[in-house]
């Protein structure tokens, strides 16, 4: 295969090497936005914050099904990478010292192996640095864009310095190795300057999907000063499949608490209860209630006491299968509280319960972190997990 493909590039017709398009894998991610991210591999920051690991150097591939390239002969000209929308953390200007080589080989890309030369074809090529050396890539900043958590365009760009000719006969997987030596993505805080990590858009094993039902409610405060506290969960059971789901609300020590779903949110068009209710009228200034009270289904919550806080347990619930995918629920927890206003009560945050259809991407990420020379010929594998890539062409 390593003495054809030379020769097998050279018949490539003029139009197809000379066409501009793009494709992105795994196929169909582009068009969703979900909360995976990739902050912990190849976008993790490269040096220390607040006495945290330094991760560089590290060694990560991302392996990508060939059976989803549209095309089956081509010049890839560059990938580029997106920032994952979800989160509202900004993503400071970049640079990375690194070298990129890219090549097709026999095995699935699901099922990358923890040994980083198996995941390698015998056309393995360095697109971006040459002759085994790193180059800085500069990435500009990406900031968090408020659009209603809709995916963003793939301006994270990697132009190769030598094109990597891409033919779809050539092996069952695609492997991407990128070799980081050095990276700075600083912020400032004050007087001190720290490292910012990257939130690349990634793909993982779907599931059902949370996001924000009204937002958070900074002015709606539990007696202690505290305000609306974090929200625990699993999303496993949203799909069609059906299985358990839970939430948990963090709360003052010791609150006690009920919760209620509904068919209605924030957003729910024909909604009869009109949400969000505010509940400044009723003695509690500040405070919404976001989610209709149409069932009647209302369950204690579990408080457990931790050190300085508490957490207000759902108990487990079964979502039962053959759920339409985009059926939406919505939840919120009351808490008793006397002492924060006039009613008595203060609300949860509140969530919109998505169930999605069920997939499984055929992809994989091997990574090693703390690198050393000489290299570690191993890392450990991520299935079906990868940094959403598009491909020029």
């Amino acid at each position: 295969m390593k003495t054809l493909l030379p020769l097998i590039a050279l018949a490539i017709p003029a139009s197809v090497t000379a066409q501009t398009g793009t494709f992105v894998l795994p196929q169909g991610v582009e068009k969703f936005q979900r909360t995976e991210n990739d902050q912990s591999y190849l976008g993790r920051g490269g040096s220390s914050y607040n006495g945290s690991t330094v991760y560089v150097p590290m060694h990560i591939q991302n392996t990508f099904p060939m059976a989803e390239v549209p095309v089956t002969a081509a010049k890839v000209l560059g990938i580029a990478m997106r920032r994952n929308n979800y989160y509202g953390n900004a993503m400071y200007a970049s640079a990375t010292d690194l070298t990129v080589h890219m090549s097709t080989a026999a095995g699935a890309a699901d099922q990358a192996s923890s040994t980083f030369a198996s995941n390698e074809g015998t056309n393995r090529a360095q697109v971006w640095g040459t002759g085994g050396s790193t180059a800085t890539l500069n990435w500009p900043a990406a900031p968090y864009v408020n659009n209603g958590q809709q995916p963003l365009p793939f301006v994270l760009k990697i132009p190769f310095s030598n094109p990597f000719v891409l033919i779809a006969s050539s092996g069952k997987s695609i492997c991407i190795d990128y070799y980081i030596t050095k990276r700075t993505s600083p912020y400032q805080s004050g007087p001190n300057t720290y490292e910012a990590n990257l939130f690349l858009d990634a793909t993982g094993t779907v599931y059902g999907n949370r996001t924000e039902n009204g937002g958070y409610q900074s002015a709606c405060k539990f007696s202690d000063g505290t305000g609306q506290g974090g929200i625990g969960y699993t999303r496993g059971g949203l799909t069609e499949n059906g299985g358990a789901w839970y939430v948990n609300y963090t709360v003052p020590l010791n609150t006690i608490g009920v919760a209620t779903i509904s068919g209605y949110g924030v957003n729910t068009p024909n909604n009869p209860f009109n949400n969000p209710i505010d509940l400044t009228a009723f003695g509690a200034p500040g405070c919404k209630w976001m989610v209709g009270l149409e069932t009647g289904f209302w369950v204690a919550l579990k408080t457990t006491n931790y050190t300085s806080n508490a957490s207000a347990n759902w108990p487990q619930l079964q979502i039962p299968a053959g759920l339409k995918p985009g059926t939406e629920f919505f939840d919120q927890g009351l808490f008793i509280d006397t002492k924060a206003n006039k009613l008595g009560l203060i609300p949860s945050w509140s969530s919109t319960w998505t169930i999605e259809k069920y997939y499984q991407p055929l992809v994989s990420t091997v990574y090693k972190h703390q690198d050393t020379t000489p290299p570690s010929t191993t890392g450990s594998v991520r299935r079906n997990f990868a940094v959403i890539t598009e491909f020029t062409y």
